[in-house]
């Protein structure tokens, strides 16, 4: 996980906080490749500036996400769905995936393809 994700998910304090900061998920701390990679991102296509809500301080770990897939050759694992819109100036991380030709998939796909299975049982 991103360094920047990891931070993004800490500053509050709620359950999945909680849980991330006692797992052993690895934390992927940003270098120069990273950076180049970012910088990849926004001169491939302008509205890829879009990406980031400045307004509202949001999505600002987006861009590093996706930077650190080019960079370590993996697949972007996202909820967010592609915006299709041809008039809108809002873009999502599936948009600039597939701009820059990386793999991303939604958490659901992720399990199938991982082959994880839930299973629910009741005590009496």
């Amino acid at each position: 996980m991103p360094e920047i994700v990891y931070e993004e998910i800490t500053r509050t304090e709620d359950d999945l906080s909680e849980w991330l900061k006692s797992s052993s998920i690895p934390i992927k701390k940003i270098d120069e490749n990273v950076t180049k990679c970012l910088q990849e991102i926004y001169l491939t296509n302008p509205i890829h500036k879009f990406l980031v809500d400045n307004t509202k301080a949001r999505s600002l770990a987006d861009p590093w996400v996706i930077a650190h897939a080019i960079s370590e050759g993996a697949i972007v694992v996202t909820k967010e769905e592609k915006v299709t819109a041809l008039n809108s100036k809002k873009i999502k991380i599936p948009n600039v995936c597939e701009n820059m030709n990386i793999s991303w998939m939604d958490d659901f796909k992720m399990i199938a393809e991982l082959g994880i299975k839930f299973s629910c049982t009741i005590d009496k």
